[in-house]
Formats: structure tokens, C-alpha cells, sequence
């Protein structure tokens, strides 16, 4: 099983993609590493002040590799358009952790925090208004 194959099946993109006339749809590209690993390179397409999902989880896969064992990530966001800049709160599990950072990027600047999962790993999102 190749890397793309994992990252495929470890990233299960959810989002809600029913627009309203004239809604702001801001498409999105993250990187998801944990420590120095690259885990996914998930692209959602969500409305603004709508939700959507981002899941890495090794329960998915019928044989984790040592690059996913250990998360139970569930990441929630809903971005909001501001005019030039996009405000984006996250909610995010951790297996029974969670957290809510938020950060506000625009098209010429990417955002990224970190948090530690649940078994002590640094998990990092970054996330680029690719649209």
C-alpha cells in the first residue's frame, strides 16, 4: 500500500457543498503532519458559515502502517468570508481531547497551529485559501 493509498484512506472528507445564490464558497487545501510525518493533504470546498469535516483516523485502515497508528482526529471547521481575509474556527477531538483554536488567513497568507493528540504527538494543521 502506497502513501497516496493511506493518506486516501486515512482522510475522510466530509462537507457540505449546497450552496445558497451568491454564498462564498472558499476552497481550501491543508497539510496535516504528525511530528515531521506527513499524515494528509485534504481539499474541502465548504460555504462560508457552513461546516465541514476533516477525519484521520487508523481504525479506518484494515492494517495501519507506523505513519497513522495512533490518531483519532476529528477536525470540524466553518470558514467565514471577510472580505479579503477568511476567518476559520475549528473544533477539534482528539480522541477525548478537544480544542478550538481559530485563525483568520487570506489568499497571499496560509495559516497553522499544532496540538498534542491524545497519545502525545504533535499533530499540525497549516491551511491555504487556495480560491
Amino acid at each position: 500500500m502506497t502513501l497516496r493509498h493511506i493518506i486516501g484512506l486515512a482522510c475522510v472528507v466530509f462537507v457540505g457543498v449546497t450552496a445558497a445564490n451568491g454564498q462564498d464558497v472558499p476552497l481550501l487545501q491543508f497539510e496535516i503532519t504528525r511530528g515531521s510525518v506527513l499524515v494528509g493533504r485534504p481539499v474541502l470546498l465548504v460555504p462560508s458559515g457552513r461546516q465541514g469535516m476533516i477525519a484521520l483516523d487508523e481504525r479506518d485502515l484494515p492494517a495501519p502502517t507506523p505513519r497513522v497508528k495512533g490518531l483519532r482526529e476529528k477536525i470540524r471547521l466553518v470558514p467565514t468570508v471577510q472580505g479579503e481575509n477568511l476567518s476559520i474556527a475549528f473544533d477539534i477531538m482528539s480522541d477525548s481531547k478537544q480544542y478550538r483554536p481559530s485563525l483568520v488567513i487570506s489568499k497571499d497568507v496560509k495559516g497553522s497551529f499544532e496540538w498534542t493528540s491524545y497519545e502525545g504527538q504533535t499533530i499540525r494543521l497549516s491551511v491555504t485559501w487556495v480560491d
